[in-house]
């Protein structure tokens, strides 16, 4: 949906999510 509403074509593979929470939390700062 994203892309079509971008007027961009749909990649062949999937975004890349390499981070885990607690290293995008600790990145930011966030400290639970």
């Amino acid at each position: 949906p994203l892309c079509s509403h971008l007027g961009v074509p749909v990649p062949e593979e999937s975004y890349p999510a390499r981070n885990t929470t607690q290293e995008f939390r600790s990145a930011l700062g966030i400290v639970q």
